[in-house]
């Protein structure tokens, strides 16, 4: 969740109300519900560390995204507004715990969370359940936003009823709001066959059972084989590069990100993919994850590398990701022939996915999404390409 964190504290603030609320004043009252608005923004405050220091993790395992550390912080308050007999700091404390309980609960609906922090760094959501991909999963980005209109939808209705009195007004007000909302979700619902549809469990699930996460995990399904070096990565038995074209296919019409990972990534996060996000991102269906593996092999040799693991577009660069192939034997000369799953790298830092020896997949802010292209078409754009980048083995 995104936008929604603090109207769905405050929304529970207003339905618990009167269990706190005793003989606090307006003002007061307002305050407490801005305390609980606070508190259900809270835990997103490492998104500064994220974004203006170091990106080398996800801010949803980071220690303001856990339970029991809030919970002893409510303890402390709530005995010093006793002692102090002070109402108001101990309903403060109660509603800024509620505000981060919503938050917490909120983004356990993606890709969980540490909630055991700091007793376990593992990650607990509705991801650790078996049911989530089939459906809910996969359309994820739909239900999620559906939820957030919902939660303003519902606020929405809260604040007309509480501070409009004409009758014939809040009646329209109240249709407006109906009308708004249906066309949110019917926007959303067409949205949702355009956005990159990924596989949580393919993050978050341990394969091996090892105590690593598959994101981590350099050897996702424990034969020890890296996964950039084995031909089943996750050890179902279908070569890499049988399961790859349907993954590749997935991407077609996928809507092109038109801020280029700008605006905080929210398009991102929405599903949008830019000129080398979606490359990633299926590779990342597959168990082999940019980010890990170059981090690993910058700290063996950062030489050829743009940036840093601290960038949170270190694992989205393509010179960084020549780089890393390199390192690795896996960048080969144009000379080589070409198979389902290559990088290929073009002038300027574009790149193409090989989907057959006459195709290409591509995105760019021209065509607004990501399509399947003739590979002589492309050349005749682009040039020849200057290096190959082969992860799938054949």
């Amino acid at each position: 969740m995104i936008f929604a964190h603090a109207p769905a504290s405050l929304i529970l603030a207003f339905f618990t109300r009167r269990y706190w609320r005793g003989k606090e004043k307006v003002r007061k009252m307002i305050w407490l519900c801005m305390i609980a608005m606070i508190g259900g923004i809270f835990p997103d405050v490492d998104l500064f560390y994220y974004y203006f220091f170091s990106a080398t993790f996800s801010h949803h395992e980071v220690f303001t995204h856990s339970f029991f550390i809030y919970l002893v912080f409510f303890v402390v308050i709530f005995f010093i507004g006793l002692i102090l007999k002070n109402h108001f700091i101990k309903i403060a404390g109660f509603l800024f715990f509620s505000g981060v309980v919503t938050h917490l609960l909120a983004d356990s609906i993606g890709a969980g969370i540490v909630w055991l922090y700091p007793f376990s760094q593992a990650l607990f959501g509705l991801d650790n359940f078996a049911w989530y991909n089939h459906g809910f999963g996969y359309n994820y980005f739909a239900i999620n936003y559906i939820l957030e209109g919902t939660i303003f939808f519902i606020l929405a209705l809260i604040i007309i009823k509480q501070l409009i009195n004409k009758q014939k007004i809040k009646l329209l007000l109240y249709a407006l709001a109906v009308l708004g909302y249906a066309a949110g979700v019917i926007i959303l619902l067409f949205m949702n066959s355009h956005l990159f549809h990924g596989k949580s469990d393919v993050y978050y699930s341990d394969y091996d059972h090892d105590e690593t996460i598959n994101k981590y995990d350099f050897d996702i399904d424990g034969d020890s084989i890296h996964n950039i070096d084995d031909w089943d990565i996750d050890q179902n038995g279908v070569f890499n590069k049988k399961q790859f074209e349907p993954i590749l296919r997935e991407t077609e019409e996928i809507w092109y990100d038109p801020t280029n990972a700008g605006l905080v990534e929210i398009p991102l996060r929405m599903g949008f993919v830019t000129n080398t996000n979606y490359v990633e991102r299926c590779y990342a269906n597959m168990g082999i994850f940019f980010r890990t593996e170059m981090e690993k092999d910058y700290k063996e040799n950062p030489e050829g590398y743009l940036t840093g693991p601290e960038n949170k577009n270190f694992e989205k660069t393509p010179q960084n990701w020549r780089a890393w192939l390199s390192h690795k034997h896996k960048l080969l000369q144009p000379i080589k022939g070409i198979i389902i799953g290559d990088i290929l790298f073009f002038e300027n830092d574009y790149v193409a996915i090989v989907l057959n020896e006459n195709q290409v997949i591509e995105a760019n802010k021209d065509q607004g999404k990501v399509v399947i292209t003739p590979l002589n078409d492309l050349m005749n754009r682009k040039g020849h390409f200057l290096y190959i980048g082969r992860l799938i083995q054949n």
